[in-house]
């Protein structure tokens, strides 16, 4: 039976070898293919660093190097470190390392039992070795393929992870899930080959950060749209897409939201908003707003007509995605856009005689409102239009007598009567200013008012009048 003592260095990247002594003897042949069968081959020794990790096993062991200048294996390594007045190069082919001397070489006769060195060699750490993707929770690692020989091991907050080499070529690609948001990790890969890893390759990555809460518009005018999102951290920026372009926000200092208002956009206009967070130039998958600037305030709004209890109003159509609200008297009606071009109009009723009134009208785009523009509108006094009226014709009265007269007429009504004289014909009333005036013909002009309220049709033929029928 065969006992073999193994003992195993670290090597470095690229192939340095784990190192193997035997506690048997062979000749140099027979060691070859021992080590062939069982680990690689024969030691190969590239550099003082190599010699001086060996140097410890033994003295006088076979290493690979056979008639000064060939490797077992086919290292084409130059290196050497042969004792004093070696090599003797008589029928002395094969070298041995005496390691009780300082691990320098001698050649000996190549059917000599000697121990031996084997060598497994350190598979190359991989290459390319990084995150692929992210998410909240998962981190997708990956790596080049080396060959189908050498599996992987992923070492992860204390734990190990054994991944196997696929079939086929291009890269390697391994997610480590249930991960926290935001957060930084660290990976070290380890090529194996034969059960003897390399060094290993260590990286950094980190999740994704969560997506911000609470994004909204907070306001908005015709030409600009203030943003608000939560804070998260001082370690979170933002980054926001509008309209192709990305706008860059590092978080302030402090708690509370993050606001940021976009201007010089176009009144009564959606805009399509996504907000991504990041951390460590990660960002997370992001949120999406659609937000509207508020629409131009209606123009050119006015009264158009109005009578004793109602009044007309008017303004111009801005487009028919845009409809209005009329704010009077502490209500609110909606007003909805209309297909046709021109103006729009509205009729407020019930309303009372010669009162003024306040509207302010407000456009409407997507249940947001212009500033609003405000008009006063007055409605029209009552009017006695018609009053067909039999007048007993007086004589001709005196100049006190007339005044006498005048001064009732000013204390009790407002209204102006235009008439002309004529007994069964019809006389007409109209508003006017309190005065009474008597022109040197058939006309007669007379304020009625009494007390704010409109007189009868018989109290003003008994309160006014014309006094004479003037012939001059």
């Amino acid at each position: 039976m065969v006992l073999v003592l193994s003992i195993f260095f670290p090597g470095t990247v690229g192939g340095s070898p784990s190192y193997v002594v035997s506690n048997i003897s062979l000749n140099w042949m027979e060691a070859q293919k021992f080590c062939r069968k069982y680990y690689f081959d024969l030691a190969s020794v590239r550099n003082q660093s190599e010699n001086d990790r060996i140097s410890i096993l033994g003295s006088f062991l076979w290493i690979g190097l056979y008639r000064e200048k060939l490797w077992s294996d086919g290292s084409t390594s130059l290196f050497r470190y042969w004792a004093s007045g070696q090599p003797t190069l008589s029928d002395h082919e094969c070298v041995t390392a005496n390691f009780y001397n300082s691990g320098e070489w001698h050649d000996a006769h190549c059917s000599l039992p000697y121990p031996f060195i084997c060598y497994k060699p350190i598979p190359p750490n991989a290459g390319n070795f990084g995150p692929s993707a992210q998410d909240e929770t998962s981190i997708t690692l990956q790596w080049d393929k080396i060959n189908n020989n050498i599996s992987f091991v992923l070492q992860f907050n204390g734990t190990e992870t054994n991944i196997s080499a696929p079939q086929g070529n291009g890269p390697i690609n391994h997610t480590v899930s249930s991960l926290s948001a935001g957060t930084k990790y660290t990976f070290i890969l380890f090529s194996v080959l034969d059960s003897i890893r390399s060094n290993g390759v260590q990286i950094t990555a980190v999740t994704a950060p969560e997506n911000a809460e609470g994004f909204s518009s907070s306001s908005q005018n015709e030409s600009s749209i203030t943003l608000q999102w939560d804070k998260r951290n001082n370690n979170y920026s933002y980054v926001l897409f509008f309209n192709g372009a990305e706008i860059f926000i590092n978080a302030p200092h402090g708690d509370g939201p993050v606001t940021h208002t976009l201007s010089s956009l176009t009144a009564g206009t959606k805009y399509t908003f996504l907000l991504t967070t990041v951390f460590e130039n990660v960002r997370s998958r992001g949120v999406q707003l659609s937000a509207v600037t508020a629409p131009q305030n209606p123009s050119n709004f006015r009264p158009l007509s109005q009578d004793e209890t109602s009044i007309t109003l008017q303004w111009d159509k801005i487009n028919n995605n845009t409809s209005f609200v009329l704010q009077f008297n502490g209500t609110e009606t909606n007003i909805g856009a209309t297909d046709r071009d021109g103006p729009l109009t509205h009729t407020v009723t019930s309303l009372t005689a010669g009162a003024k009134y306040t509207f302010t009208l407000f456009s409407v785009f997507e249940n947001v409102r212009s500033n609003g523009v405000s008009i006063n509108a007055t409605t029209g006094g009552n009017y006695i239009v018609a009053l067909d009226m039999n007048l007993k014709t007086y004589g001709r009265l005196s100049d006190s007598e007339i005044q006498a007269l005048l001064a009732e007429v000013r204390v009790y009504c407002f209204f102006i009567l235009f008439c002309f004289i004529n007994i069964s014909f019809p006389y007409f009333l109209t508003c006017g200013f309190p005065i009474l005036t008597v022109v040197p013909s058939a006309w007669v002009v007379a304020s009625v008012f009494h007390q704010g309220y409109i007189c009868s049709a018989m109290r003003c033929a008994e309160l006014l009048f014309v006094i004479k029928y003037l012939k001059m």
